[in-house]
């Protein structure tokens, strides 16, 4: 365990080591950043230029001081490396230093280090690999859970220490409610730290997966079907891996397009629409289609949907289902709240909310070309996860003064 009294007397080397610790993490996160969403693994084969596959030396992947040395190019090949590998090390290694900056200025205890890096550092590559590629891998969050319950017990102060009701690693305000309601169940949670603590961090995965599972249900009542209506028909060619209309309206997977159950693409033919003669019953006009992930539905007519010839359709109107939020957001909310506890979940989707809201708005009236893109979500829970972290004391108190005298 760290102790205040110690390093304080060489504060300036152990910044520097957090500091030379988050390049080299930084390192690491290039690797998970590039073969994670690609279905790599991480340990085999070694470090390698991607062009050529010329193996990395240990000297070529030293953070930061080896792209400036290779001038940014591979030493086998002479391509260029990205300018993203030494900026990603730059960037985690002054996130470590900031969030071991804002602990040690705190009341928190000292122990809150190896949970505030690691959940730094999962959330920077989360990040990074939903701003490119639109999905936060499992092995990120899954690791984090099982990270943030190993740490609650290793080090239950950083749940517990402080009592401080709503102090990010203090007393649960959340936490303390429910066992409140638990009776003589809660009593006995309160007793050894570590079950108490323990408690705190599945807790806060729960009530973390909890409110962005209603929000994702709520969303998809109210904006999750894509209605598109032309007054013109517009072609389309249906198989039965996927469909396509038109040149640029949908081209899309069944197994990517009807991905819940209770899914189903739906569509009107135009008046003359005469599909070609590649099926047994070719399509009347003004027929209604569906189709389900088992089925295709014409005419009140239906056959698997693995026996469908392709068929040539004119539509005029089409609804399909479309995701809001992706399933990782959730996860990755779950793991945030095992690290910070329940409290700091509430305040981690509202700042994620709000911070997201706000930049649709811009992204819409800078870039208009831009409306409609998918916008993804996990940068803006990490952004608010460290304005928690770097904040939420500050918070908590400026809310507690407003609410009336006797509920404070």
């Amino acid at each position: 365990m760290l102790d205040r009294a110690v390093v304080s007397e060489i504060l300036p080397l152990f910044t520097g080591f957090v500091f030379v610790l988050g390049c080299v993490v930084g390192s690491f996160l290039n690797v998970v950043v590039w073969r994670l969403p690609r279905g790599e693994s991480l340990s085999h084969p070694g470090s390698h230029c991607p062009g050529c596959g010329h193996a990395i030396a240990p000297w070529e992947n030293i953070p930061i001081l080896s792209w400036l040395v290779l001038r940014g190019r591979c030493s086998g090949c002479h391509q260029p490396i990205s300018r993203r590998y030494p900026l990603v090390e730059l960037a985690n290694g002054l996130l470590f230093t900031l969030l071991w900056w804002r602990l040690w200025t705190s009341p928190l205890p000292l122990s809150c280090l190896w949970g505030h890096l690691f959940l730094g550092a999962a959330l920077l590559s989360a990040s990074l690999i939903d701003i490119e590629h639109l999905l936060i891998p499992d092995a990120i969050t899954f690791s984090g859970l099982v990270v943030a319950a190993a740490l609650a017990l290793a080090f239950p102060e950083t749940h517990l220490g402080l009592g401080s009701p709503g102090l990010p690693g203090g007393e649960q305000l959340i936490t303390g409610a429910v066992l409140e309601h638990l009776g003589p169940a809660g009593r006995l949670l309160r007793g050894p730290p570590r079950l108490r603590a323990l408690f705190d961090a599945l807790l806060g995965m729960a009530v973390g997966y909890a409110f962005l599972r209603l929000l994702l249900e709520a969303g998809r009542r109210l904006w999750g079907r894509t209605r598109e209506r032309r007054d013109e028909p517009v072609t389309a060619r249906l198989t039965a891996e996927g469909i396509r209309i038109g040149d640029d309206d949908l081209d899309a997977a069944w197994e990517d397009l009807l991905v819940h159950r209770g899914d189903a693409f739906t569509a009107i033919l135009a008046d003359d629409a005469a599909p070609a003669a590649t099926t047994t019953s070719p399509a009347a006009p003004g027929r209604a289609l569906r189709v389900t992930a088992s089925a295709v539905t014409l005419a009140g007519e239906s056959r698997p949907l693995a026996e469908q010839a392709p068929l040539e359709l004119r539509l005029v109107r089409w609804e399909y289902p479309r995701e809001v939020m992706g399933h990782g957001d959730l996860k990755l909310l779950a793991m945030i709240g095992g690290f910070l506890g329940p409290d700091a979940t509430v305040f981690v989707l509202m700042g994620a909310a709000f911070c997201g809201c706000a930049w649709g708005l811009v992204r819409n009236l800078l870039c208009p070309s831009h409306r409609g893109c998918p916008l993804p979500f996990g940068p803006f829970l990490a952004a608010a996860t460290l304005l928690w972290i770097l904040g939420g004391e500050a918070f908590v108190t400026w809310y507690g003064r407003l609410l009336p005298g006797p509920l404070r």
